[in-house]
């Protein structure tokens, strides 16, 4: 079997995976296998994941492998596009992963952030999960996490076990892994659905650094969109067959519906007449797309915490209603005193 290549990154906070080194115990040329080594796996047809004892996050999805082979690159687009993927999947996943750790340990160990293309890193491995080569990311703190894994670059002075970037690691036992792999899966089963939890991982990083109109806007692109969604679909279950052999609702008539003069103003009235959302949903929506407007339009506008958490909260629950997934929001702020 051939060497498989991952794309992997580390989350705001180190872990320990399932089980702790023994600092106190630990010979100088067993530290970088411990470091290491997988204490996590899990593969599938639809992606293998793996995550080494240092907490290094690795993913592999042959379906984007397969449309982005190495070998057609004829552009830069390529690439990008083939990161892009990768990086919805992987924030995708450390959404998840925050959230399990709240369900399954009732406590936040994550500060959440969007991984960008500096933050990740590509790693070779072989059929021993023992890496051929990787490479290091050197703008972000990731390159600082790949160095602890070599024992030559800690200060020989001090002792590992009061080492600041080793003693206060915690440790993220596998069964909350497995849990938020759970909902991976369910999400990478669902067409649409990584990148939706991608950009909502965004707004929450967002929001967690105090950036609310930022954080307000991309809530509100999750909103139209899945508004708009559910407006075609309801289109589509009145589309009745009229007599003879015409539809109730012809091309024209649909492009009318759902063109850019039916606005989302228009489409969230719509849906709350049509009892497809609540009274009090619909009330938070028209808020929320009304700051939005006014931050498009109106120079000088300001969101709140309140107006971006509602935006949020209101995101959130459209998400676990219509694909059935229950995660909770960590919507904590990032922001120390000054």
């Amino acid at each position: 079997m051939p060497d498989q290549k991952f794309i992997a990154f580390y989350a705001s906070r180190p872990f320990w995976t399932d089980e702790a080194i023994d600092l106190s115990q630990s010979k100088p040329e067993r530290w970088f296998h411990m470091m290491k080594e997988i204490r996590y796996e899990y593969t599938s047809a639809e992606f293998s994941l793996k995550i080494a004892r240092d907490s290094a996050i690795m993913l592999c999805v042959p379906a984007i492998n397969s449309a982005f082979p190495t070998a057609t690159i004829l552009s830069i687009e390529t690439p990008m596009e083939k990161w892009r993927k990768y990086l919805e999947h992987i924030n995708a996943f450390y959404l998840l992963l925050d959230t399990a750790t709240m369900m399954c340990s009732k406590a936040l160990h994550f500060n959440l952030h969007e991984i960008t293309l500096r933050d990740a890193f590509t790693v070779t491995l072989d059929n021993n999960g023992d890496a051929n080569g990787w490479s290091i990311p050197q703008q972000s703190y990731a390159a600082l996490h790949l160095n602890d894994r070599h024992l030559g670059n800690h200060n020989p002075e001090l002792p590992l076990s009061v080492n600041p970037n080793l003693a206060h690691r915690n440790v993220i036992k596998n069964d909350v892994i497995e849990h938020a792999v759970s909902r991976f899966k369910k999400a990478v089963a669902q067409p649409g659905l990584i990148e939706i939890l991608s950009s909502f991982a965004k707004s929450l990083t967002e929001f967690k650094d105090g950036n609310f109109e930022t954080s307000l806007v991309l809530s509100w692109f999750l909103i139209e969109s899945h508004m708009n969604m559910r407006w075609k679909e309801y289109l589509n279950s009145i589309n009745k067959e009229i007599p003879p052999n015409k539809k109730r609702i012809n091309a024209d008539r649909l492009k009318l519906l759902t063109g850019n003069n039916y606005t989302a103003s228009i489409v969230s009235q719509q849906l709350e007449l049509a009892d497809l959302i609540d009274w009090k949903t619909f009330s938070l929506i028209d808020s929320t797309r009304k700051i939005r407007n006014d931050l498009a339009h109106v120079q000088g506008t300001k969101a709140t915490l309140d107006q971006a958490r509602t935006a949020l909260t209101v995101t959130h629950s459209l998400i676990e209603t219509r694909w059935n997934l229950d995660f909770p929001l960590n919507d904590s702020l990032n922001i120390a005193g000054i």
